[in-house]
């Protein structure tokens, strides 16, 4: 049997024009599924499309003892409640997710059994790990203090006369990941949970304990969980949509920009404001953006239809707050430099250090097969104007590998679309599919032209 080509072949420049509705936002998928697999009873979500990370996601709280099932785009998970996860048979794998890594090892570290959690990312878990063994956890990680820590992890069981502590952790970096775990684990906890960080962190896990009546308050970047009078019940979701990802509006928002004459609408989009950093700047630097709320979705985020047409617009700087804000779709951020009037500076890098996947690291090599200047130091990148300069590689055939990243093939693709000219991006369908399954329909939609090899 033939194995099937995972290189896609671009033909950039082509200008986007229509309306499209998005694959889910695959963070807000992974905390509602969480809350979801600890409520007492079946929860309902809609317009679920299938892909590898689901997939992952189920298959681990499956392993837990949560029953689940997808038919055509919903999805069914009846909960077990916060004591009615059973010891799995082997490891749990999270597959390409950091998030539900440090979910799955939350949850494990309360419980009377113990296992091991892999990831394919390597996400840095130094604050993770550290935050959890400060509540009495115990976990242990590869690698060791000073020098970086990375999954796996292995989780010990909790003896009978052991519970997890309160705690009152000061994160030194923003950090969502770590941050559902500390509210997580806290479910379980002898006491109150108090966690602060230096900018606000994608707020999903908070919007969820606040609608579903858990005992959670917000000042700030200061969340506080008290669970003295809760009655320690997750209630069901009911049935709940899910809005479409953030991250991959970003990129087909920036893309429009590199493309004159295109207007597109991206239809029941997550516009979370912990989340939208790169819509953000696109409006302040002069790019016609708009967007009509649509409502809520997934309980307490905010969904819009976002309109955005392309235009010359002026670049600027980005701080550690917008860098945050911007999640996953950070690399789209820095695209904007060549085509904007004073390029694209991202400044206090070093803030994203608990958060950020590698993609950014890779971008300048990125950037140099399309002919593109970057300037990269540990604490800023600057990707300056073209100033209607035309490189010489836009008039050449381009290759590059996207090794299986799928954040980089978010990226090498965006920019692959953005330019004149064809590109073959290898390594980049699955990748491309596992996490972000609207991007290629939805480009194709809107009449990219994008070709599988």
């Amino acid at each position: 049997m033939t194995r099937e080509s995972d290189a896609l072949r671009i033909h950039g420049g082509v200008p986007l024009r229509g309306a499209v509705h998005l694959g889910q936002d695959p963070h807000v998928l992974e905390c509602v599924l969480a809350l979801a697999a600890l409520a007492d009873g079946r929860s309902v979500l809609q317009g679920v499309s299938a892909c590898d990370q689901v997939t992952a996601a189920l298959a681990a709280w499956s392993a837990l003892g949560v029953r689940s099932g997808l038919d055509g785009e919903t999805l069914w998970i009846e909960g077990v409640g916060l004591r009615g996860l059973r010891a799995p048979t082997g490891a749990l794998d999270s597959a390409r997710s950091s998030r539900l890594l440090a979910q799955l090892a939350a949850v494990i570290s309360a419980q009377a059994f113990g296992t091991r959690v892999t990831c394919s990312a390597r996400p840095h878990v130094d604050q993770l790990v550290g935050v959890l063994r400060a509540r009495g956890a115990q976990i242990a990680a590869t690698g060791s203090e000073g020098e970086g820590l990375y999954p796996p992890l292995a989780i010990a069981p909790l003896l009978a006369s052991e519970r997890l502590s309160p705690i009152d952790a000061s994160l030194p970096l923003a950090d969502p990941c770590t941050k559902d775990a500390l509210l997580l684990s806290g479910l379980y906890a002898g006491g109150p949970t108090t966690l602060s960080e230096p900018q606000v962190s994608p707020d999903h896990m908070e919007r969820l304990f606040v609608a579903l009546g858990l005992p959670l308050r917000r000042i700030g970047s200061v969340v506080a969980l008290d669970i003295g009078a809760w009655d320690g019940r997750v209630p069901v979701l009911g049935v709940q949509s899910l809005p479409g990802s953030a991250a991959v509006a970003a990129h087909l928002a920036v893309l429009v920009q590199w493309l004159p004459g295109s207007d597109v609408t991206l239809r029941g989009i997550c516009v979370n404001p912990t989340r939208n950093g790169v819509l953000d700047l696109l409006r302040s630097w002069g790019a016609p953006l708009s967007w009509v709320p649509t409502g809520d979705a997934a309980l307490r985020e905010p969904v819009a239809d976002v309109r955005v047409r392309s235009a010359a617009v002026r670049g600027g700087v980005a701080d550690a707050e917008l860098l945050v804000r911007s999640g996953d779709a950070l690399a789209a951020l820095a695209l904007l430099g060549p085509i904007s009037a004073r390029g694209v500076r991202l400044c206090e890098l070093p803030a994203l250090a608990a958060c950020a996947d590698a993609t950014l690291g890779q971008l300048p090599a990125l950037l140099q097969v399309f002919g593109l200047a970057s300037e990269s130091t540990l604490e800023e990148l600057h990707v300056p104007s073209l100033r209607g300069a035309v490189p010489a590689a836009f008039s050449q055939p381009r290759r590059l590998d996207a090794r299986d990243d799928h954040a980089l093939a978010l990226a090498a693709c965006t920019l692959a679309l953005a330019t004149p000219g064809e590109t073959v991006v290898e390594h980049a369908a699955r990748a491309l599919h596992a996490v972000y399954p609207g991007f290629l329909a939805a480009a194709a939609q809107l009449g990219a032209r994008i070709d599988p090899i």
